[in-house]
């Protein structure tokens, strides 16, 4: 993450992913692109809320379902989640470098964070913490620690040019 989000927070393609593929909606917002994840909604309510947005799914009838309604969807086969990122990512020809613009829980776009901002949360921010950056819907607050490297091997691991 740079001190500001980059400008990835209105990148297309947009995404709708349905309750099976959560872990995939999370990424898909480390990496910046703008996706609603479906928690609890039957298919018929995803495929309403499918306009305008791909919708990954791992149950083939609703895939189908989605095709006969003239939705895009991806069909994502996979046994690890590396193997379902690498797929999306290499159909839709996505970056694989986390723009930090997208709230992982919620989908909202982040901002840099006030002092202000910072000292009324409940989130204990660690004092060697240069940048700070809150959800400006839910309010959440990010910041570049420890986990960090983790993101990065994961995001190593889905790069098609790693390979």
């Amino acid at each position: 993450m740079s001190s500001e989000p980059e400008g990835n927070a209105h990148m297309e393609p947009l995404f709708i992913v349905d309750g099976m593929l959560g872990n995939i909606a999370r990424w898909l917002r480390i990496l910046g692109y703008d996706t609603i994840y479906l928690v609890d909604a039957d298919d018929d309510e995803i495929l309403k809320a499918s306009a305008n947005r791909i919708l990954l799914t791992s149950d083939e009838e609703l895939y189908l379902r989605a095709l006969k309604h003239g939705i895009e969807a991806y069909l994502l086969f996979g046994e690890t989640l590396l193997e379902k990122l690498r797929s999306v990512v290499r159909r839709y020809s996505l970056s694989t470098d986390a723009s930090g613009s997208r709230c992982t829980t919620c989908n909202g776009t982040l901002t840099i964070a006030t002092a202000e901002k910072i000292s009324s949360s409940k989130e204990i921010v660690p004092n060697n913490v240069d940048d700070v950056w809150t959800c400006t819907s839910c309010g959440k607050l990010y910041w570049k620690g420890g986990h960090w490297r983790n993101i990065e091997r994961t995001l190593r691991g889905i790069d098609p040019l790693s390979m």
